[in-house]
């Protein structure tokens, strides 16, 4: 069975060709955005990965204490079987928990993401990647647990995605990233937590990535409020700056009948940069995340919209909080869960991070 890191240089879901139908196509494969029914054009041997939609951050507005934390990845699912000329894959993409907005004072907790299933023509073989759970609000500091990843069922590998952040200090309040994708089976993927004793307001951790955690605030803060985001190497607590990536050499082997049926050119880049998590904001805007890295938390007293730090392709969203107006948690990447969001300004307004929607990837492995 092929490995996240071996099909994603293989080059298939990399500049990708978008089409009306929700269908994108490398040159060696697909990646399916939009519930639909796809026949295969040629009998083959193929790789198909299933993911879940990511549950929506959770968002609080008090004046006071408040908290919220960051939803759950989507689960993974992950086959390799055959199938034969003109048989069709009948497939459901789960949606991504949507955004909420929290008007004046008050919680509401985030939205679970959508199941992912793929289901061949006799129906032997049937992959289902539950969403993950929404994170949840409240209006005091306490202890509030992440939005729960979603499990997987009926594949060669079956994972259960990251958790969104939790929150374990009575004292302490803040917003937490969302978990990433456990495209790998063994590694912590989890949206930064909170733990700290200090009574510091205003923390905000990154999203967690399919390699690593997003950093967490063990420490009493003197001025690190804001974490960043997982990444390809370990993240640092207590740190502001995301986990650093990676390149990565692509190789495009073959599968030019199935260009044949859907006429897209062939795939041209030769290297890509992944696994980079977003560097936290603190009094201000973070940076990007790269694909397959978590979004940074961003801490803001400036006015105006304050925006969390998305995710890349399955990684989470970044955590925000701001004391003066409006703020927005990080966006989850494909199948990721979003940030949270706090706000002081209960005059004003505070929008959850969306969690991504869910996606199947199909890899050609052999023409058979």
């Amino acid at each position: 069975m092929s490995t996240l890191t071996g099909l994603i240089s293989a080059g298939g879901s990399l500049n990708p060709t978008s089409s009306a139908s929700g269908i994108s196509f490398g040159k060696d494969g697909f990646i399916v955005t939009a519930s639909q029914t796809l026949t295969m054009p040629a009998a083959a041997t193929i790789t198909a990965i299933c993911v879940g939609g990511g549950g929506g951050g959770a968002a609080a507005s008090q004046s006071t204490a408040y908290c919220a934390t960051g939803g759950g990845a989507g689960g993974y699912c992950q086959k390799t079987f055959n199938v034969s000329l003109n048989e069709d894959l009948t497939i459901v993409i789960g949606s991504g928990g949507a955004v909420i907005r929290q008007t004046g004072s008050g919680k509401v907790d985030g939205n679970n993401g959508g199941n992912t299933t793929l289901t061949n023509g006799d129906s032997s073989v049937t992959l289902t990647a539950n969403g993950g759970s929404g994170g949840v609000g409240a209006l005091s500091a306490g202890v509030l647990s992440g939005g729960a990843g979603g499990t997987a069922t009926g594949g060669d590998a079956n994972y259960t995605g990251g958790a969104g952040g939790s929150i374990s200090s009575t004292t302490s309040t803040g917003a937490t990233g969302g978990g990433a994708v456990n495209s790998q089976g063994t590694n912590d993927c989890d949206g930064g937590d909170i733990s700290t004793g200090d009574s510091t307001t205003n923390i905000a951790t990154g999203g967690g990535s399919p390699f690593n955690r997003a950093g967490d605030v063990t420490t009493n803060p003197v001025t690190v409020r804001s974490t960043g985001g997982g990444g390809f190497y370990d993240t640092v607590d207590d740190s502001l700056t995301g986990s650093l990536g990676v390149n990565i050499d692509l190789d495009v082997p073959f599968a030019d009948v199935f260009n044949s049926k859907f006429a897209i050119s062939s795939v041209g880049s030769d290297s890509l940069a992944f696994g980079s998590g977003g560097n936290a904001g603190n009094g201000g805007s973070g940076t990007a995340a790269t694909a397959l890295g978590g979004g940074g938390g961003v801490r803001s007293t400036a006015g105006g919209v304050i925006y969390g730090v998305g995710g890349g392709m399955f990684g989470g969203g970044g955590g925000m909080t701001s004391s003066s107006q409006r703020g927005i948690g990080g966006s989850g990447g494909l199948g990721a869960g979003g940030g949270a969001a706090i706000n002081t300004n209960a005059s004003d307004f505070s929008d959850s991070g969306a969690g991504g929607s869910g996606v199947v990837f199909i890899f050609i492995e052999e023409i058979l």
